[in-house]
């Protein structure tokens, strides 16, 4: 899965280029946003997470908490009942309920996570 190009960082004296397919999740630590990359990598910015959800791709990528921003194809389950999506990378976010209609709505639409299924039995 290809999105967009990368987006640069600037952090303290280096340039650091992410590619948005490799971003699991964000979460928002005061001023700083901490990315959780693919591979259990994780990448500290001194960007609010605001700003960052207005880099990525709208279609991929879904603020689902005050906290919490997910990219939909690394999700793996979302427990509505309990307000909680479980992404592949084993990390628990949990769900702003005001959030819960739009990310349904964005997951029912979504050719990926809403795959044909084959069931057995």
């Amino acid at each position: 899965m290809f999105y967009s190009q990368k987006i640069v960082f600037k952090f303290y004296d280096q340039l650091i280029s992410v590619a948005p397919e490799d971003i699991v999740c964000c979460k928002a630590d005061d001023d700083w946003t901490i990315i959780c990359l693919t591979g259990n990598r994780e990448l500290q910015i001194d960007k609010m997470i605001s700003q960052l959800m207005s880099k990525l791709p709208s279609t991929h990528f879904s603020r689902v908490h005050k906290h919490w921003i997910v990219n939909l194809h690394y999700i793996d389950k979302v427990v509505w009942e309990e307000d909680y999506i479980k992404m592949m990378d084993n990390i628990s976010i949990p769900i702003y309920p005001m959030m819960k209609v739009r990310l349904e709505n964005l997951l029912l639409n979504n050719p990926l996570f809403c795959r044909a299924m084959e069931y057995m039995e």
